[in-house]
């Protein structure tokens, strides 16, 4: 009798261990199931280009993925807002230097209008500045027109589970990346002053204390014509026109200040005084609304 209790014991320990090897390997097995079918469903992508034969060679060359879905064209700022808006886009390539809307713009529109679409975006070329600015706008992305295609369909790909992408790699660190970029901003800022010579900033410093050409003039020695043929430069050089507006720019890009010329590091324009040049003060980004902006997307 014991041993047929025995018996039993040790069949229905076997049956149940049997039971639960079974039970976990369907559930690996439904699990990599739900994980091929999210892979498998296709990424639906939307082209915003005002090129129709970049738009066309484009749309051919996503096609040629079985992944991807090209659901419409926009061919200006306008029409990619739109259609953005009324489609069920997942992915949406937008060409930096749109018609009717720059691409930027149309970039604030989607991304304050809460749709539901990771951006990327398309350009020829790009200043670092614009970079910062496009992210922190929402882009998800930014490639290059002469990326390979490979590195463009990894890109969709990075993008789409969440991440970001800037040129030819994938971004992980979101914050320290625009760290890099501001402190690069700065730097080369601070390095060229937009070109001005140190005569010319010392005109630049004058005119925005108030002083007159005749001032300027006496001040350093120098003729009235010669301090208007600096100020000439100083325009065009800053892209202001107005003494008045170059006051202004001056105060905003630091050229008051005559630490501005030489090689001391400085922090950034977000940062506290004090702090390391690549310490970012998260609370006050925070605060200005930027950082939610630069979480994982869950859309």
């Amino acid at each position: 009798m014991n041993i047929i209790l025995t018996t039993i014991g040790v069949t229905g320990r076997l049956l149940r261990s049997k039971a639960l090897r079974m039970a976990l390997t369907l559930g690996l097995l439904l699990a990599e199931s739900e994980k091929r079918n999210k892979k498998s469903q296709p990424i639906r992508i939307l082209i915003a280009d005002d090129h129709p034969i970049f738009r066309d060679g484009l749309r051919r060359l996503l096609e040629t993925e079985p992944q991807f879905v090209v659901i419409g064209e926009a061919s200006d700022g306008d029409e990619a807002v739109k259609a953005a808006k009324e489609l069920k886009t997942d992915i949406l390539l937008l060409d930096l230097n749109m018609p009717r809307v720059h691409g930027l713009e149309a970039l604030k529109d989607l991304t304050t209008s809460g749709t539901p679409v990771r951006i990327i975006l398309l350009t020829a070329e790009i200043q670092k500045p614009q970079i910062v600015e496009a992210l922190l706008l929402g882009a998800s992305g930014l490639i290059m027109k002469d990326t390979p295609t490979q590195l463009l369909f990894k890109a969709i790909r990075t993008v789409m589970s969440g991440e970001y992408w800037i040129g030819r790699e994938s971004v992980s660190d979101i914050i320290q990346t625009l760290r890099d970029l501001a402190y690069f901003i700065r730097t080369e800022r601070r390095k060229d002053n937009f070109g001005l010579t140190p005569r010319e900033l010392e005109i630049v410093r004058a005119l925005s204390a108030g002083d007159t050409n005749k001032d300027i003039a006496k001040r350093f020695s120098i003729s009235e014509q010669t301090v208007k043929h600096h100020l000439t430069n100083i325009f065009n050089k800053t892209g202001v026109s107005q003494r008045l507006e170059l006051a202004l720019f001056a105060l905003s890009h630091n050229l008051m200040d005559v630490e501005n010329t030489n090689t001391k590091e400085r922090p950034l324009s977000w940062q506290s005084a004090g702090k390391r040049r690549n310490e970012l003060d998260l609370a006050e980004l925070e605060s200005s609304g930027l950082l939610s902006k630069l979480l994982p997307k869950t859309h």
